[in-house]
């Protein structure tokens, strides 16, 4: 399948256009079911004045990402990794917005889970490089574990 979808973040000093493109591809292989999506991440930055978030941002943004999915039996895997900088992006979806001035240039995450009845534990980790704009920083690494308990309902 393909996806198109705009995303509009209106800040007070600024305001941020996004598109997002997304191939995604589904089989499955002995058993197991498989998911790859193939993601592009267009961002404009609209501003009326360079602010301290802005100042030291680019005027546009282009960054590309894979992600791949495992589902067998009762077991989940995952991995992404996007290439690019890009700032104040909406990711996920739209479930999670990038709004601190921050300019990311790579992550990278690996996940696995497992589904135990109508629960679902699993963990993930991220990592993130990336430059804090208004301080021109550009050795900032963010390192995230999570462990994440779901029951469906």
């Amino acid at each position: 399948s393909t996806n198109f979808t705009q995303f509009y973040s209106d800040y007070d000093d600024f305001d941020v256009y996004q598109s997002d493109l997304s191939v995604n591809s589904r089989t499955n292989i002995y058993g197991a079911k498989l998911a790859i999506s193939l993601i592009t991440k267009y961002i404009d930055i609209d501003e009326e004045t360079k602010n301290s978030f802005t100042k030291n941002a680019d005027n546009s943004y282009f960054t590309s990402g894979l992600k791949l999915d495992s589902h067998y039996k009762t077991y989940h895997f995952g991995a992404g990794a996007y290439f690019g900088k890009r700032a104040f992006a909406v990711m996920n979806d739209g479930f999670k917005v990038q709004h601190h001035a921050m300019e990311f240039d790579r992550t990278y995450a690996v996940g696995v889970g497992k589904s135990i009845g109508d629960f679902v534990v699993r963990m993930q980790y991220i990592y993130q490089r990336a430059k804090e704009m208004p301080a021109n920083n550009d050795n900032v690494r963010v390192q995230v574990f999570r462990f994440i308990a779901n029951y469906k309902f």
